[in-house]
């Protein structure tokens, strides 16, 4: 099995079934691996969006299933909330807001340590705009 097939394995394994999230990610046209595209990961503004991952930032980490899990629970919610469809064409500033709070709402639904630890481990509390996409008051 290739490195990629083993993500896309772990990706169907980590989110729950009979869920409003399953259904979405199931929507998706595509998963695909893309190097220049995105730093992380990103769904696309189609009709039908595709999940674009970046293999090299899933792999440093994504170690953990809980891990991968927020970063495509992440990415869904970029669809479920609407942002792929309503704004077409958005600024730099404006997937900041969406990112701040998508990750607070997943921080809220999943606030475990081995979930929140996500988002503390790659947005920095010193600097902009890390210290609004990480969970308030953890130090970690």
């Amino acid at each position: 099995m290739s490195d990629i097939d083993d993500i896309k394995r772990r990706l169907f394994s980590v989110i729950p079934t009979s869920s409003l999230h399953m259904m979405e990610f199931l929507k998706l046209m595509d998963i695909r691996f893309v190097e220049e595209e995105t730093k992380s990961a990103a769904v696309t503004c189609t009709s039908r969006p595709e999940l674009l991952l970046n293999k090299a930032f899933v792999d440093a980490y994504c170690k953990t299933d809980e891990h991968l899990f927020m970063l495509v629970m992440h990415e869904l919610y970029h669809i479920i909330l609407g942002h792929t469809h309503l704004f077409k064409r958005h600024t730099d500033i404006d997937n900041i807001a969406f990112d701040a709070v998508i990750n607070a709402i997943l921080c809220r639904m999943f606030p475990g340590e081995e979930y929140v630890s996500f988002f503390t481990s790659i947005n920095s509390d010193e600097t902009f705009p890390g210290c609004i996409l990480r969970p308030i008051g953890n130090k970690t």
